[in-house]
């Protein structure tokens, strides 16, 4: 028998490599999507990172089996060739599956590459099987061993670096994994096709005829490196949709969010003469149907009351949930103030027919303010802060009725209302926290997280932390809230330290006039002792208003805290009047930039150069810096390039109760 001469055209290799690497960035998008989506769509990003995967593993194979070439006619079973992209596709199911399992571990690691190996290995015979030649076939036991553990190797690899990549998120880290993942593969192909010997009869008579690749499968091969690019296309047109939609679009009801509705309001406002109305509903005592009903039943009555109210609300009007149990909707040019107040009488009568929830009746009533543009205010908080206000005094006049604004009454009304009260909320728990993560950019990880308190009132609904807190300050209760949040928070650390959690540090926002009072040193420290919690696990976060109203003062007391080992940070920086004096006498270990700032990093150069210039000076004062309201990738690169140290806002997490942390943590973690 003679053994046949292979060789191949290297620039049809070099094709192979190229499409190996951008099928592997692909995919590398796509598992971005799973580790930053609800578990509920996992399942979908994996099977399309699958798929993407697969068809990359297909696509260089068979890529580099047209540059591969012998003195004999070679043909394909069109067949068995596309029967070979399952195995593909399912190893690479079998490794995301894997990877976002909730524990990881290294072996888990090692087994799975061992699966994922032995199925591209089973696709690549299965694609060798598909070629028709003359010759027999045989192979080199070594070799073939040699391409198995080049696959387990490749794929022990590829899950690694997903598996890294969760953590480290830059687009150079980015194209270095998919340039590994993409000779990897190409290298499991051609050791693969090393190991084949084709061998003809010694009697074979050669005609010296130039053989060509069998066009079938040259289009089949153009028609599925042609999907990968549409597949890449489509999917980045519908990540960028799902992005737009998660910002401005509830998770829930699937109806505007506030954002949207400032976005809308505003582009309204700014047009002269517009006659803009704004109801907004409440449902009432919605925290009682939570705690009778559940709320899991309280979400589907939240999704069928946000349905009724889709019906309800003309095409024509904005309908968004705000928050909680909060809606509102914006009429533009269409009624005058009577018809309106109609409208919504008429709105709160239809929504006070029964819900069926799981069988069961439920009945709502559902209280109203409403306000009016050019009247009431010329900007959208403007405009929100009437409604509210005449919503809180409808809630706190009987409820299930609207209120028109008006602010001879309700402006002082509603702070009445809400300090009165006060004291009883603190007994009754009404308040509760949320911690919002911070991203630390040097160790690729979340080990801190600020504390912000939030207060779901049965009589005002959700009521905002700028409306409650300086109420609190300006009635004297804030000393009682302050002691309740240190209390609360540090308790909660505690039990999460007990249970080995990843949060190192929880960060809580101390008011002026608790900052300056004789209680702050004594408050803290005793409640560190109650539980038993180390300082270095407490931050608290002061703004520069508490600084300058007493300099010596603030000094005085953060050097007392200083030598209990408590860290103290300096909010909202940027935004008072403090000078580099000040900044000078301070001994505080971190400065938090404020979201005025960052909202204009990538906008405008010179906001980029005043972020930069105070990460410098900060970085003068050897001050760890924090960058607050982060909200897109491209101000994560930019902070990340200008040596910022710590990110939080929405782009990593929205804030979240302790239990929906402890989730979040686990699937940063792992994804």
């Amino acid at each position: 028998m003679k053994t046949l001469s292979e060789f191949y055209q290297g620039d049809i290799v070099l094709l192979s490599l190229i499409i190996g690497i951008f099928g592997s960035f692909v995919t590398l998008n796509l598992h971005d999507r799973i580790t930053s989506s609800k578990s509920s769509k996992r399942k979908t990003w994996i099977l399309l990172a699958s798929f993407s995967m697969g068809l990359t593993v297909w696509s260089v194979h068979f890529i580099g089996m047209l540059a591969f070439s012998l003195p004999i006619a070679v043909d394909y079973k069109v067949g068995i060739v596309l029967l070979s992209i399952i195995p593909a596709i399912a190893a690479s199911a079998i490794g995301f599956y894997t990877l976002h399992k909730r524990q990881m571990k290294p072996l888990t690691i090692g087994v799975s590459g061992i699966l994922i190996g032995l199925a591209i290995v089973a696709m690549h015979y299965l694609g060798m099987k598909a070629m028709e030649v003359t010759a027999s076939i045989s192979y080199s036991p070594s070799l073939v061993l040699s391409s198995i553990m080049i696959a387990a190797v490749v794929s022990y690899v590829a899950l690694y670096i997903f598996y890294e990549f969760n953590k480290k998120k830059k687009l150079s880290y980015k194209l270095m994994s998919s340039i590994v993942m993409g000779l990897g593969i190409a290298s499991m192909h051609y050791t693969g096709m090393k190991a084949a010997n084709f061998c003809v009869p010694n009697s074979f008579a050669f005609n010296n005829e130039q053989f060509d690749q069998p066009l079938s499968l040259i289009l089949l091969i153009f028609f599925m490196v042609g999907l990968l690019f549409i597949f890449f296309l489509t999917v980045s047109v519908f990540d960028q949709q799902t992005a737009m939609r998660l910002a401005y679009y509830d998770d829930l009801t699937d109806l505007p969010n506030r954002r949207k509705l400032q976005v809308t309001a505003d582009s309204y406002l700014a047009e002269e003469q517009k006659t803009i109305v704004l109801i907004m509903l409440d449902i009432d005592n919605f925290m009682w149907i939570n705690e009778t009903f559940g709320f899991m039943n309280g979400n589907l009555l939240m999704k069928a009351f946000s349905h009724r109210l889709e019906l309800l609300v003309p095409t024509d009007g904005l309908l968004s949930r705000v928050e909680g149990n909060k809606f509102t909707i914006l009429f533009v040019e269409k009624y005058t103030e009577q018809e309106a107040i109609e409208k919504a009488m008429n709105l709160l009568k239809r929504l006070s027919d029964p819900f069926t929830i799981q069988k069961h009746p439920v009945t709502v009533t559902v209280s109203a303010g409403i306000s009016f543009a050019p009247a009431h205010g010329g900007t959208f908080e403007q405009l929100n802060a009437a409604a509210e206000k005449a919503l809180y005094f409808a809630k706190s006049n009987g409820k299930n009725q609207i209120v028109r604004y008006n602010p001879a009454i309700h402006d002082n009304e509603k702070e009445r209302q809400i300090a009165m009260s006060f004291r009883e909320a603190l007994q009754n728990n009404e308040f509760y926290l949320c911690y919002q993560p911070k991203y630390n950019v040097k160790e690729k990880r979340i080990i801190s997280a600020e504390v912000l308190v939030r207060w779901n009132s049965p009589l005002f609904g959700f009521v905002s932390p700028a409306v409650f807190i300086p109420i609190a300050e300006k009635n004297g209760f804030i000393t009682e809230l302050t002691e309740w949040i240190l209390n609360e928070a540090c308790r909660q650390m505690k039990e999460w330290r007990n249970c080995n959690h990843p949060l190192e540090k929880i960060a809580v926002n101390i008011s002026a006039p608790m900052f300056l009072s004789n209680v702050l040193h004594q408050t803290v420290t005793d409640t560190l002792k109650k539980y038993d919690l180390d300082s270095k696990h407490l931050e608290l976060e002061i703004t520069e208003t508490s600084i300058m109203e007493n300099l010596d003062a603030a000094v005085s007391v953060i050097e007392r805290l200083k030598e209990d080992r408590i860290s103290i940070a300096l909010d909202d920086f940027g935004t008072g009047v403090s000078s580099l004096t000040y900044l000078k006498k301070l001994p505080i270990h971190a400065l938090k930039i404020d979201k005025s700032f960052i909202d204009d990093i990538n906008t405008s150069p010179e906001g980029r150069a005043l972020v930069q210039m105070i990460i410098n000076l900060g970085k003068l004062f050897r001050l760890h810096i924090v960058a607050e309201g982060v909200e897109t990738e491209e101000q994560l690169h930019t902070l990340v390039s200008l040596n910022c140290d710590e990110i939080q806002g929405y782009f990593i997490s929205k804030p979240l109760q302790a239990h929906e942390l402890s989730e979040f943590l686990q699937a940063f973690r792992v994804g």
